[in-house]
């Protein structure tokens, strides 16, 4: 009950607001299972009688029938969390854009791939907006495998693991992400995004993961700033398969356990490394 009554304090003006496709008349758009923490209510767009939602209750199965083919903007006001990966692919693919991400989208330690394989998502909401981060959230998987290519300029004071959030996406746009300090993982996080190639500066004073980042990102070649890395304990692949990256590393690793594989394939890198050896276990085909 505290929890709800905590929620229930955060300012719900602003819907969260998205698109949909669809592309034959009296086509359905299935929304994922979505749990209201306060009442909510979803506008479907096009003039019909609105749904309504009831704090507390999980709703699978949330299916609009839309007369007319094209975009449909959908709206949802109140506080709710979204289990994004409870639908089917097909459903998934109907999602185009994110417009608003408004005041009561919920992200917390159970929402994990939030987007995952919504394979034409976009991000249209201005890039300094974000969802509710609650303490703990995790943004694992959260575009993975999608065309999501969006700038996105986060505050992630509440957030611990950003592990594969932009694996095998079409992400190339600038992502600031600030206040990172509790974040613990970042592994596979731009795994075969192979067309990403912007700076990075990311505080990973909690950190312990690097393994696979960047693997497979085969344009990376930008500026890479990873500060307070005093806790990483493994970065295997960190930069496997990542052909053209050629940057200074200036982080060091005092508890480094595990680097192998960390350059295979790097094939245009040549720079110093000194990551700190001291811990060492495997380095196993780290060049």
């Amino acid at each position: 009950m505290f929890g709800l009554l905590a929620l229930a304090t955060l300012v719900t003006d602003a819907p969260f607001v998205t698109t949909w496709n669809t592309s034959t008349t009296n086509e359905s758009v299935s929304l994922p299972t979505i749990t209201p923490q306060t009442n909510v209510t979803i506008d479907w767009g096009d003039n019909t009688t609105p749904s309504s939602l009831l704090a507390g209750t999980s709703y699978s199965s949330l299916n609009h029938t839309y007369v007319t083919t094209g975009k449909h903007n959908v709206s949802i006001s109140g506080q709710f969390r979204w289990m994004g990966n409870s639908t089917t692919q097909a459903a998934k693919s109907k999602l185009l854009d994110i417009v608003s991400w408004g005041d009561g989208f919920l992200v917390d330690q159970a929402s994990a791939n939030l987007f995952y394989d919504y394979v034409n998502v976009q991000v249209s909401a201005p890039p300094s907006t974000q969802p509710v981060f609650l303490a703990g959230a995790v943004l694992e998987g959260m575009f993975w495998s999608t065309a999501f290519n969006s700038s996105l300029n986060w505050d992630l004071k509440n957030v611990t693991s950003l592990k594969a959030m932009f694996r095998l996406t079409q992400l190339n746009k600038p992502i600031t992400f600030t206040n990172t300090q509790g974040v613990t993982t970042m592994a596979y996080m731009f795994l075969s995004a192979s067309d990403f190639n912007q700076p990075i500066n990311f505080d990973c004073s909690s950190v312990t993961a690097l393994d696979f980042m960047f693997y497979g990102a085969s344009s990376f070649n930008s500026a890479l700033n990873l500060t307070n890395t005093n806790k990483v304990v493994t970065a295997q692949y960190l930069f496997y398969q990542a052909s053209k990256f050629n940057q200074p590393i200036n982080f060091s690793a005092p508890n480094l356990v595990d680097v192998s594989t960390m350059f295979n394939g790097a094939s245009k890198f040549n720079q110093p490394v000194e990551l700190g050896t001291q811990k060492l276990t495997s380095t196993w085909e780290c060049f």
